[in-house]
């Protein structure tokens, strides 16, 4: 925590006065994303009706492009062809700090993007790998939530004058390889765009909520139920946050919130107790609120607070294919059939051992994408010594 003497300050304009606490995990010089790359302006009118790439269609946690819309209407761009479009090897910025920046691919020739990214080109390809990590990062990520977080859109900073940490060339160079294989993995998870279905259902036998869940809602009744897989599964416990230390500290664990699952970095540590609900490092941890279960698994031994289930399962080699099938489409709609709440929508206990895993799902193989969230990935990899 930062304390500022506002009777110094000219004005108490939040962004400037957090932005000037903010402080990168390393030192080294920070260039301007101006002195950097150049900025790609949009040079199209995108009319509603076609997809589009959009900063709400990213995957907050994982990276990538979860899903285009066709709702999009405005300015935007082409990706390949002339020179002045995007190009593969652009970086495209959110201006959501709770999203990732995107890298653009040969793959997505021909794609139209919305004018609500703010677009880079970098000369090497180092350089662009460099600032999509460094953006996508945890710190990255404080710092934009630091950085852009006026509430007066007219004294908003640009994202050009973005002051970035930028290590020598050869720095840059040798994380090329590392860097690019993690963003490798952001990639080929894309769902279709929403569309309007009809479906016709005897309400007499099948719930509403199910019904509006899906267009094929017997696929929701198939599969075994995660309580036949689990040996238990087991909400966290709320505690006194008066307890709480705010600094990682001999024989304290790290506390695992809905927050933490959703990508935000640990910011609490706990002694355990008797009372503590512990998960080991092979766990499942699924969020109670929300509609996304943002399920992964536990690296090591933590404390869990009353935000996150924790399922432990029968055989520990099924819990990633399990995550990654919470994390997909079809959990998705499989658990948007179990809220509860208007307000705060969340899954019960009762309901969450209820779910039902595909059987394909048990019998696939483990998934090649990461469960890990990308910003702590690329956090790890940026700064550790």
């Amino acid at each position: 925590m930062t304390i500022v003497d506002l009777r110094l300050e000219p004005d108490w304009v939040p962004r400037r006065l957090v932005s000037g606490t903010f402080r990168w995990p390393v030192s080294t010089q920070t260039l301007q994303l101006d002195e950097i790359g150049t900025r790609i302006q949009p040079r199209l009118f995108v009319e509603q009706g076609s997809q589009v790439i959009v900063p709400e269609g990213i995957d907050r946690v994982h990276g990538g492009i979860r899903r285009r819309t066709t709702k999009y209407q405005g300015a935007g761009h082409l990706v390949g062809g002339e020179i002045g479009n995007l190009q593969p090897g652009d970086v495209l910025i959110p201006a959501r700090a709770d999203l990732p920046a995107l890298m653009l691919h040969a793959d997505l020739a021909g794609s139209t993007v919305s004018g609500g990214f703010s677009a880079f080109r970098f000369t090497t390809q180092a350089d662009a790998y460099w600032v999509w990590a460094v953006f996508s990062s945890v710190a990255g990520r404080d710092f934009r939530r630091a950085f852009l977080s006026d509430s007066s859109w007219a004294k908003r900073p640009r994202v050009g004058d973005a002051a970035l940490p930028w290590p020598d060339e050869a720095t840059r160079a040798r994380m090329l390889s590392s860097v690019s294989a993690i963003e490798s993995q952001c990639r080929g998870h894309e769902e279709s765009a929403v569309a309007t279905w009809w479906n016709t259902t005897d309400l007499r036998r099948t719930e509403w909520r199910i019904a509006l869940a899906t267009p094929e809602p017997e696929r929701l009744f198939d599969g075994v139920p995660l309580a036949d897989l689990a040996i238990e599964i087991r909400p966290g416990r709320a505690f006194n946050s008066g307890e709480t230390l705010t600094a990682a500290t001999d024989g304290a664990l790290p506390v695992v919130t809905g927050a933490t699952l959703a990508g935000r970095p640990i910011t609490r540590w706990l002694v355990e107790t008797s009372a503590s609900v512990v998960a080991e490092a092979g766990d499942l941890l699924v969020a109670v609120v929300g509609k996304r279960a943002n399920a992964r698994i536990v690296e090591q031994r933590s404390i869990l607070d009353s935000g996150v289930y924790r399922v432990r399962l029968a055989e520990a080699r099924l819990s990633t294919a399990v995550a990654a099938f919470f994390n997909g489409q079809t959990g998705y709609g499989l658990r948007s059939t179990l809220l509860f709440g208007t307000t705060i929508p969340r899954v019960s206990v009762n309901d969450l051992r209820r779910m039902r895993i595909p059987e394909s799902v048990l019998r696939g193989e483990a998934p090649d994408r990461p469960t890990e969230p990308l910003a702590e990935r690329l956090e790890r990899l940026l700064w550790s010594k």
